[in-house]
């Protein structure tokens, strides 16, 4: 044993020097490479006390009733929040969920509202409004919070005490919070001659704003009195080696990723024009709220959304299927695997070539020219706007189902099979075993393969609908939206190819297109995470 520890110490050092060693003889060898990077470094730093200096007279020049309102909307949220999270904290309260029932009555709502007529900020309102309020009454945990026992255990001493604390804490954080968004939209929301959207826009902004000071904050509260991790396990017994394993990740995510989106997000709130004499003039909200009410951008996020669930839906499915039949036991199914692995291998670009030669619109398509040979005419695959979205969703799918059937193929190997014949043997049948059983093992990775593909078909179709739709494809019936030009692609073609000279609205359009993604991706973990089966038949 005591060898052991001296050969893991051993180790460890001798990793650490080689990697010390590596780092010194790799910045020595590229230092001319990195004048630029430490120049940009230094006068970052050097505009430190510029940006100070401007924040003071941003302050000093500020509308105090702006000021003072977006305090108390910090400031008063901050309070309320903290305090519940320290009621939560002593179990005093339940913890809030999203119940199924009110997701899904939002989005039908949502749908209706849409196909009516409504804008699509004011679709985006009342969904988030009726989600949380019909929450109240479709979660019977929250509805816990209006009984007896509830407000007793309220009126406590210790409830007291925790809401004085966290109030008290809840209030500076929130005041601190509230301008570190409102800041850079420099208190417009605010403007006596805001409009109700954009004062309302404004608030929400304002209390994201505070969230972002408040979740460290509740993180370290939460964390409190909990078994601390031991820091001692694994080859790293101190805890300055492994940051200065991370240092060279983090400056490229802070240089490369993060300073790169505040300044799209300081973009998007400008009019920006081509030019190298054009002047930025800031603008407020005005961007986002052109294209949420523009008819051309509406029918660009709508056709997202279909082609998205579509994709999701077909991809998983037929995945899971062809995994079922992939995952039998019989002679070569090894090679069947890696057969159906392949298309995962191919590019988008290369998929979307593929079904150009199948679905030309002449006869020269393979589909077309079958089809003239059993007597039946010719399909406009790529010009019709009824046809032409499900040859996008099927050059999608067929690009992400190989992905998808690694995953579940490997699930399924991973299902216990005595559970499977314990069931065979009370009496059911193959579909009740695929449904009481396969479907709930299988949930971590269909968990995991929902948020790849929902991403997927966010992002990663730009290089399909560039090849098979130049352009955005055939136009629909308002002659101005076309078929496939779906958000990412709508990005692109506004930057580099529309020859647009307001480059503040495609900077909306990305962040919009960001924030619709993480806030999917966090609604997936919020509302099916807690419903995933992990660790078996457990």
């Amino acid at each position: 044993m005591q060898d052991q520890i001296r050969f893991d110490r051993w180790w460890g050092r001798l990793v650490g020097v080689f990697v010390v060693v590596f780092m010194g003889w790799f910045l020595w060898r590229e230092r001319n490479g990195f004048d630029a990077l430490f120049q940009m470094l230094i006068d970052g730093v050097k505009g430190i006390p510029e940006r100070v200096i401007s924040v003071v007279n941003y302050y000093r020049d500020v509308p105090s009733e702006a000021l003072i309102l977006s305090l108390i909307v910090g400031g008063v949220f901050g309070a309320i929040a903290t305090v519940l999270v320290y009621w939560r904290r002593q179990e005093l309260i339940p913890a809030f969920s999203l119940s199924g029932r009110s997701v899904q009555w939002s989005l039908i709502g949502g749908a209706i509202a849409l196909a009516t007529g409504a804008s699509l900020l004011n679709v985006i309102v009342l969904v988030v409004g009726f989600a949380l309020i019909s929450n109240l009454g479709f979660n019977p945990e929250l509805r816990k919070l209006f009984t007896r026992d509830t407000w007793n255990a309220l009126a406590s001493a210790p409830a007291r005490k925790n809401m004085l604390i966290g109030g008290g804490a809840g209030l500076l954080l929130g005041l601190v919070g509230s301008q570190t968004l409102t800041v850079p939209l420099q208190h417009c929301t605010y403007a006596p001659e805001a409009t109700a959207t954009t004062r309302w826009t404004g608030y929400a902004i304002t209390i994201a704003g505070v969230m972002l000071v408040l979740i460290p904050f509740w993180t370290w509260v939460l964390q409190r009195g909990r078994k601390r991790f031991d820091g001692t396990a694994g080859y790293f017994k101190g805890r300055g080696l492994p940051y200065l394993l991370l240092t060279p990740t983090l400056i490229s995510l802070l240089l490369f990723l993060y300073y790169p989106s505040f300044q799209i997000a300081a973009q998007s709130l400008m009019r920006v024009r081509r030019g190298r004499n054009a002047e930025p003039v800031f603008d407020c909200l005005n961007n986002y709220i052109g294209l949420l009410e523009n008819s051309v951008y509406q029918n660009s996020f709508m056709m997202t959304v279909t082609v998205t669930i579509a994709i999701v839906l077909i991809s998983m499915t037929v995945a899971l299927l062809i995994a079922l039949l992939a995952s039998q036991k019989v002679r070569g199914a090894s090679l069947y695997r890696t057969l159906l692995i392949w298309p995962y291998a191919l590019s988008p670009v290369v998929t979307a070539a593929i079904f150009i030669s199948m679905f030309r619109d002449d006869r020269s398509g393979l589909i077309n020219h079958l089809l003239h040979t059993i007597g039946m005419d010719s399909v406009n695959w790529l010009t019709d706007v009824s046809v032409a979205p499900w040859v996008l969703v099927g050059a999608a799918v067929y690009n992400i189902l190989g992905f998808n059937i690694v995953f579940y193929v490997a699930g399924l190997q991973n299902i216990p099979r005595d559970l499977l014949e314990a069931a065979q043997i009370d009496g059911a049948n193959v579909f009740q075993r695929f449904i009481r059983i396969t479907i709930p093992l299988l949930s971590p990775y269909t968990f995991f393969l929902l948020i790849s593909n929902v991403t997927y078909s966010f992002y990663g179709i730009y290089g399909v609908v560039d090849t098979l739709f130049p352009g955005g494809g055939p136009l629909l019936g308002d002659g101005q939206s076309r078929v496939a030009n779906v958000l990412i692609y709508k990005v692109y073609e506004d930057s580099f190819r529309s020859g647009a000279t307001q480059l503040g609205d495609v900077a909306a359009q990305s962040m919009i297109l960001f924030v619709l993604v993480a806030g999917l991706t966090l609604l997936q973990f919020g509302y099916l995470e807690n419903r995933v089966t992990y660790g078996g038949g457990d």
